[in-house]
């Protein structure tokens, strides 16, 4: 199928702003694929959203890279932590995207669309919250990690929550197409993990 040069060129430039803020903040993928299904990129529903799913997926590939080495220079990577939940997000993602090939679009889209309102019902309570935390100029509690709880990443539990953790984002990231953070971050940062 030939696109049109003002599909490519949005197309694009959607990529760039979702590259720009996956980088910045680590969650903008989000905003890519249900703007990928509007576009005429395939002939049928179907069509559209398995070519916007799979499209973004590949080029978070390279934006994880980038991203990843970036926070990696600045040493803000716990490398414990994170290789658990890696274990579990490549065979979750595996299995998200045989399932994404059963599911009809209109599926596709509900789960797309119910993640997406999640989100933002998840950063509006944030920032509601940590606004009434500044208003009451309350020092913010620092979490101990108890040794051989969830939290900690060197005991078993930990880990393999970490795994479970990581299946669930990939699934959920295959399924539609969204960057990991926007599962992984609101977990995260609801435990207090450091990763």
């Amino acid at each position: 199928m030939f696109l049109a040069g003002w599909v490519l060129g949005t197309a694009a430039g959607l990529g760039l702003a979702a590259g720009l803020l996956i980088g910045s903040i680590g969650v903008g993928g989000i905003i890519l694929v249900p703007s990928l299904i509007e576009l005429p990129i395939g002939t049928t529903d179907e069509e559209r959203v398995n070519t916007a799913v799979a499209s973004c997926m590949f080029s978070y590939i390279f934006v994880g890279l980038a991203g990843g080495c970036a926070y990696a220079r600045k040493k803000s990577v716990n490398w414990r932590s994170t290789l658990w939940i890696f274990f579990g997000a490549v065979p979750g993602g595996a299995v998200g995207a045989i399932i994404v090939g059963y599911l009809k679009a209109l599926w596709i889209k509900l789960i797309l669309y119910s993640l997406v309102m999640l989100s933002a019902i998840y950063s509006m309570y944030r920032t509601i919250k940590q606004h009434k935390l500044k208003e009451q100029e309350a020092p913010e509690d620092l979490e101990t990690v108890e040794p051989g709880s969830i939290l900690d990443h060197c005991a078993w539990k930990g880990r393999i929550t970490r795994v479970g953790i990581g299946m669930i984002v990939g699934v959920g990231s295959a399924l539609t197409g969204t960057s990991g953070p926007v599962i992984l971050l609101p977990i995260l940062l609801t435990l207090h993990w450091d990763t």
